[in-house]
C-alpha cells in the first residue's frame, strides 16, 4: 500500500511546512518529476487550468495591492490533483515587483480515485524548485551539445535553485557566473552556489562579461524591464526568462531584440500569453496568432522540434506556473516526508464531506 492510500485509509490529511520540505527533494528527482508530468500526453489539454489572479488597491498605499494566485492540475502518474493558494501584498516599485510582510501559500493534494485530500504542503517549499526543475527540463532540451558555463543573471532564491537543477541539466557543466548591480550579492550567491554544486562559481562585473562567457544564460529577477540588450546574444546559446507578466503587472526580462535573435521560441503555455496580454509577444488573439512558438510539452513529446543545430539561438520563456508541476512535485514531496516521519496530521473529516445513505447532493 503507498503512503497516500496508506493516509486515505486512516483518515488523515499530512500537513508539511516549508521547514519541514526545505531540502527533502533532491535535484535531480525534482528535474525527474516534472519532466514526467510534463510527457503525459494530455498535460496541457486536459490537466490543467490556466493561472488566475487578483490585485485589488490597498487604500492609502501607491501601486501596492491585496494580491492573489491560484491554479491546478492533476498528475496521472501517481494519481494526484493539486490546487495552489497564495494570498499577500504585493507593490510595484522602481522597476521591481515586491511581495512585502507575511503571505499565505498552501498547496492541496487530492487523490483522483477517492477525491480525498491527503496533504496540505505550504507552497514555498515546492514553489522555487518546481520553477527551476521545469527550466532545466527545457535547458536539458535545448542547450546547445557541450555546454559548460552557465550564466545566471539575478542572485535570489530562484537564481540559486536554477544553479541546482542546471547542475543536472548540464552534465558537462564546468562554471556558474553570476550577475548582479550589488557585487556583495553575487559573490554571496556565487560562494552559496559552489557550496551546493560543487561546481565553481564566480561574481563577474558587468552583463556584458556575464553573456559573452555562457554557453546558457539565465535571466532570474524580480525586474519588470529588459535586464540586457539582446543584440550581445551569440549564435549558439541558449536563454532562459521566468518573468511572468499576469495581465496587471506586466513584466520582461529580455527585450525585442532577444525574442527576434531567437531561432526558437518555447514556453510553456500559449493559451496562457493571451489570457494575460504577455505584450514581449505583441497582442495575439488566438494561439493561431502564436504558430512561430512552440510549447515545451509538444518539444519534449515530439510533436514539435527542438534545437536543430548547435548555432541557433533558443529561448525558453517559463512564461507561467502549471498546476500540473505542484501536483507533481507535491506528490513526491508527500512520498519523502512520510519516509522521515515529517508533518502534522489531521483529520480527514475536516475537510471531507461524507455522502450519507439516502442523501443527495451536487459539488
Amino acid at each position: 500500500m503507498s503512503a497516500k492510500e496508506s493516509a486515505i485509509e486512516r483518515g488523515e490529511v499530512l500537513v508539511l511546512t516549508t521547514a519541514e520540505v526545505s531540502g527533502l527533494v533532491g535535484a535531480a528527482d525534482c528535474v525527474d518529476v516534472i519532466d514526467a508530468v510534463l510527457r503525459e500526453p494530455a498535460a496541457l489539454s486536459q490537466q490543467t487550468l490556466p493561472r488566475r489572479r487578483l490585485y485589488m488597491p490597498v487604500e492609502g498605499e501607491e501601486s501596492e495591492y491585496y494580491w492573489h494566485n491560484n491554479m491546478a492540475g492533476a498528475f496521472l502518474g501517481r494519481g494526484t490533483l493539486a490546487v495552489r493558494l497564495d494570498v499577500s501584498r504585493t507593490r510595484i516599485r522602481e522597476e521591481r515587483q515586491e511581495f512585502p510582510g507575511d503571505f499565505t501559500g498552501l498547496v492541496l493534494l487530492y487523490d483522483l480515485a477517492t477525491s480525498h485530500p491527503y496533504a496540505i504542503i505550504h507552497d514555498h517549499g515546492l514553489s522555487p524548485l518546481r520553477v527551476a526543475a521545469t527550466s532545466a527540463v527545457a535547458t536539458r532540451e535545448l542547450a546547445p551539445s557541450g555546454s559548460s558555463v552557465l550564466g545566471i543573471i539575478g542572485t535570489g532564491e530562484q537564481a540559486r535553485a536554477h544553479a541546482l537543477t542546471h547542475r543536472v541539466a548540464m552534465p558537462g557543466l564546468t562554471t556558474i557566473l553570476y550577475y548582479s548591480r550589488s557585487a556583495d550579492n553575487r559573490d554571496r550567491a556565487a560562494a552559496a552556489s559552489e557550496s551546493e554544486t560543487g561546481i565553481e562559481a564566480v561574481g563577474v562585473g558587468s552583463v556584458e562579461e556575464l553573456i559573452a562567457r555562457s554557453h546558457v544564460v539565465i535571466a532570474a529577477t524580480n525586474a519588470t524591464e529588459p535586464v540586457f540588450d539582446g543584440h550581445s546574444l551569440q549564435p549558439g546559446q541558449h536563454l532562459v526568462s521566468l518573468a511572468s507578466s499576469d495581465g496587471f503587472a506586466q513584466r520582461r526580462e529580455i527585450d525585442e531584440t532577444s525574442i527576434e535573435r531567437s531561432d526558437l521560441i518555447v514556453v510553456n503555455s500559449k493559451t496562457q500569453i493571451i489570457a494575460d496580454r504577455q505584450g514581449h509577444y505583441g497582442s495575439p488573439s488566438s494561439v493561431e496568432d502564436l504558430h512561430h512558438i512552440v510549447e515545451l510539452t509538444d518539444v519534449l513529446s515530439g510533436r514539435a522540434p527542438g534545437r536543430t543545430s548547435d548555432e541557433q539561438i533558443t529561448l525558453y520563456d517559463n512564461n507561467v506556473g502549471m498546476g500540473i508541476q505542484f501536483a507533481a512535485l507535491g506528490a513526491l514531496t508527500f512520498e519523502k516526508a512520510v519516509a522521515a516521519g515529517l508533518g502534522t496530521p489531521l483529520p480527514a473529516d475536516l475537510f471531507v464531506t461524507r455522502k450519507s445513505a439516502g442523501e443527495l447532493y451536487a459539488p
